[in-house]
């Protein structure tokens, strides 16, 4: 037995139960309340899977597309850097087109636009997520655009999507199993027109 005390100052007694003394109709409730816990915490487990599985997904997915910006854009860095971003100099696709042949694992379609007024300086090789792939040099006024070009894994056609990294537009599409990325900081306006010229 023990004393209680209720709000009211009032001490009363209660009877204290020993666990191994709980009649059998007390206890037989406590095997569902355990499987309702365990359904809970598998439940709540699983949950707590597919959301870190999402959340996962959703992160290097991202990384991904970042770091295939960073790269293109230091890419775009490092040719204006050299005295040349170049290493086929002609205006002629007729000329930079087969200069390619061999050297990367297809051939890039190379247009001269000087009539759109985006002539053709030339073109070379580069590294974008290691792996090597065309760069055509176009200049559109004073700035240099480099239209990177390599093969795309499933051949599917995605539009163009432009993003920007400190001050420089990087405009990503894919068409006829080729993806191309071009990088300047030209105008976003007229670097979204290369897809329809080229």
């Amino acid at each position: 037995m023990a004393q209680t005390q209720d709000r009211s100052g009032t001490i009363g007694t209660q009877e204290r139960v020993a666990p191994g003394k709980l009649s059998p109709s007390a206890g037989a409730y406590r095997p569902w309340i355990r499987a309702g816990l365990l359904k809970h915490a598998a439940v709540f487990f699983i949950a707590c899977l597919l959301s870190s599985l999402a959340t996962w997904s959703v992160l290097t997915g991202s990384t991904k597309d970042n770091l295939l910006a960073q790269d293109l854009l230091s890419a775009h860095l490092r040719s204006l850097l050299q005295d040349s971003p170049i290493q086929v100099a002609s205006s002629d696709a007729h000329t930079v087109k087969p200069w390619f042949a061999g050297k990367v694992d297809f051939s890039p379609e190379v247009r001269d636009l000087v009539a759109q007024g985006y002539p053709l300086l030339g073109g070379r090789l580069d590294t974008i997520a290691g792996r090597r792939v065309g760069a055509l040099v176009y200049k559109r006024r004073l700035h240099i655009i480099n239209v990177f070009a390599w093969t795309s894994g499933d051949g599917s056609e995605v539009s163009p999507a432009l993003s920007t990294r400190n001050g420089y537009n990087i405009l990503k599409w894919t068409r006829g199993g080729v993806t191309y990325a071009a990088v300047s900081d030209v105008e976003s306006s007229e670097l979204q027109r290369l897809p329809d010229l080229l």
